[in-house]
């Protein structure tokens, strides 16, 4: 599946225009949020294909933004990404009951733009 448009909540600058700039020539639109806030205000104006949020936000860490998007809009149940630090097993277990993928970093690009490709 080809997607247009994505949305990618991190807190630091310099990874979203990394995510851009590798990412930039297969997709549409790649928008950025620093917050669960600004988040939640560009996804109830504006539809996204994939969301690829970080585990940790300054109000809320990513499982809560994914929790609070999706008793909203449920639609976005199958369209995040998690991205975390290198997690022990007790730490991977909530990213697992969501059912959705979780790429640690150092970020491997290649295999972010794969799990994009894939989400369902």
């Amino acid at each position: 599946m080809y997607y247009q448009k994505i949305l990618v909540v991190v807190t630091q600058w310099a990874e979203y225009k990394l995510i851009k700039n590798f990412l930039r020539g297969d997709f549409k639109t790649i928008d950025m949020a620093l917050s669960e806030v600004e988040a939640s205000f560009l996804i109830s104006n504006k539809e996204y294909d994939a969301i690829i949020t970080d585990h940790t936000l300054p109000e809320i860490d990513g499982l809560g933004l994914y929790a609070n998007i999706t008793k909203n809009e449920p639609r976005y149940a199958n369209r995040f990404i998690f991205l975390t630090s290198p997690l022990r097993t007790q730490q991977a277990e909530p990213f697992g009951l969501t059912g959705r993928p979780h790429i640690m970093r150092p970020l491997n690009l290649n295999r972010l733009k794969r799990v994009i490709e894939n989400v369902s």
